[in-house]
């Protein structure tokens, strides 16, 4: 689900750009198919050096594009359906001409994308690491990945999909159903495999959804961390791959 438009995360950058600077960019998003903010996320987050190196070279008018050399990684259709549904409704909702309009956008959103959210167990799903840690009182880790694919089409209603194995943000343990525990437990052959990632890595992995205590709970949701996960097997495919 979207995150309210003071974003929970904890550090936010401006950047300001030439006119010059900013159509460049603008170009090679176009030209990618991807949305200028996340041309300059990825560039900030995702091998920044090679990226921004790249974007450089494109402002100053060479003729490659670091998106060609990039590889992809296809994700599973039920993923790929969450942010094709985002992008729709950040689309109709950035084209609405007043806050009446964008007021009944959301709701219809909440609804779609609530119901396609999957239940129960998946496998072969893929995402990047944002963030890892053993900041749990048993020491054992807590996991946030990022799920969204790189040509959605980010808005007011959300930049991102993420879910992980913690309570955070519009997730709790008062608006999820009973469930085992899901933060991978120390001395585990999960914990072994996990404890060796780090932020960037692309993985594939499995596990099951937690669903919420009650439809309307997903509804009240209003981040775009959307869903707590208990993982059952993740493995590193790569680093800074595109989800598609």
């Amino acid at each position: 689900m979207p995150r309210p438009k003071g974003r929970q995360l904890p550090h936010r950058v401006s950047v300001a750009l030439t006119e010059d600077q900013f159509t460049g960019i603008a170009e090679l998003a176009k030209a990618n198919g991807a949305p200028v903010s996340w041309v300059v996320r990825r560039a900030v987050i995702v091998r920044y050096c090679q990226i921004l190196a790249a974007l450089a070279l494109s402002v100053c008018g060479a003729h490659s594009s670091w998106a060609q050399t990039e590889q992809t990684v296809t994700v599973p259709s039920k993923q790929r359906a969450l942010t094709s549904i985002l992008s729709k409704y950040n689309d109709l909702y950035e084209s609405a001409p007043n806050d009446i309009q964008r007021d009944k956008v959301s709701p219809s959103f909440k609804k779609e994308f609530c119901e396609n959210i999957p239940k129960g167990s998946v496998s072969g799903w893929i995402g990047e690491v944002r963030s890892i840690d053993d900041r749990s009182p048993s020491k054992g880790i807590n996991l946030y990945l990022e799920v969204s694919t790189y040509d959605l089409r980010s808005g007011g209603l959300g930049v991102e999909l993420s879910l992980g194995n913690r309570y955070a943000y519009g997730v709790s343990e008062h608006n999820t159903q009973p469930h085992l525990p899901t933060i991978i437990p120390l001395n585990s052959a999960l914990f072994d495999e996990v404890s060796n990632l780090r932020s960037g890595d692309t993985v594939i992995f499995s596990g099951d959804f937690i669903p919420y205590l009650t439809t309307q709970s997903c509804y009240d949701n209003n981040t775009t961390y959307f869903s707590l996960f208990r993982f059952s097997s993740i493995r590193k495919i790569g680093y800074g791959l595109l989800l598609h």
